[in-house]
């Protein structure tokens, strides 16, 4: 990182793409094996395009041990590609330095052939959100969790969580024109997660579908 005497491994659950991902960034002391467990590490991701750039919703790292990491997540929200580029920038400010140290991975971000994450301009009030999968990660017959976080985008820098929402779940499976029983509405938990279940009852293809109430009641 710089002249900081410390380097910065990155790495991710699997191949970065357009969706919730998991991202932990390691920190050595250059010369050793040394983890540092006490610096600051923020990840600020920006796709370049064309005569623009723009960020994407982060959820800045913490220390895990478990990890030996720091580890945050990153929602992107379009494939790299003819339109742009990620860059994802690592910060670090060293333990007991103000001094801000930077490095530059270029990430190549992928669309899912089953996508991960949705966006919808509201009709209520303008607001351009997105709606992102977190689990399940691989679903089975059964009840499964289910946890979505919801961003909106402010600006191409700004990308709060949106909080408060009503959320309903309606499982579907087109083929065979069922739905199933036993699902839990996703509860708001905090940052723009919220989490329920759903019952897939066979295996297959099946859609879930989301209404959203704001605070007001409007869909």
């Amino acid at each position: 990182a710089g002249n900081s005497g410390y380097s910065i491994k990155l790495y991710l659950k699997e191949s970065a793409f357009v969706g919730y991902n998991y991202v932990v960034a390691r920190v050595v002391q250059n010369g050793t094996t040394t983890t540092i467990n006490n610096a600051l590490v923020e990840f600020k991701p920006m796709m370049h395009m064309t005569g623009m750039s723009h960020s994407c919703p982060v959820e800045q790292p913490m220390y895990n041990q478990d990890l030996n990491g720091y580890s945050g997540t990153t929602t992107f929200v379009m494939p790299s590609g003819s339109m742009g580029n990620w860059v994802y920038t690592v910060e670090l400010t060293p333990p007991g330095s103000s001094d801000v140290f930077s490095v530059d991975f270029s990430i190549d971000v992928v669309e899912k052939p089953e996508p991960r994450l949705f966006s919808f301009t509201s009709d209520v009030d303008a607001k351009k959100v997105f709606v992102a999968l977190v689990e399940p990660w691989d679903a089975e017959v059964g009840i499964n969790n289910f946890h979505i976080v919801i961003y909106e985008k402010q600006s191409m820098m700004m990308w709060p969580a949106l909080n408060g929402l009503t959320i309903e779940i309606d499982p579907q499976m087109p083929s065979m024109g069922h739905g199933s029983p036993n699902n839990e509405n996703p509860l708001f938990l905090d940052n723009g997660h919220y989490e329920g279940a759903v019952n897939f009852t066979m295996g297959g293809y099946w859609e879930v579908n989301l209404l959203f109430k704001d605070a007001n009641g409007n869909v």
